[in-house]
């Protein structure tokens, strides 16, 4: 997953963002739209 502000970025996340969910929902309420439903790509727009 490559969102287009961070072409050419590459993330080793290792799964253990136990608050993803909450910080995936803050980032809708603030317009960020999501693919997946994964931490790794909360980590990135967040």
């Amino acid at each position: 997953m490559t969102a287009p502000t961070l072409a050419g970025t590459v993330a080793f996340v290792d799964g253990e963002t136990y608050n993803f969910r909450e910080l995936r929902t803050e980032l809708l309420s603030l317009g960020n739209e999501f693919d997946a439903d994964s931490d790794t790509e909360v980590v990135s727009q967040g």
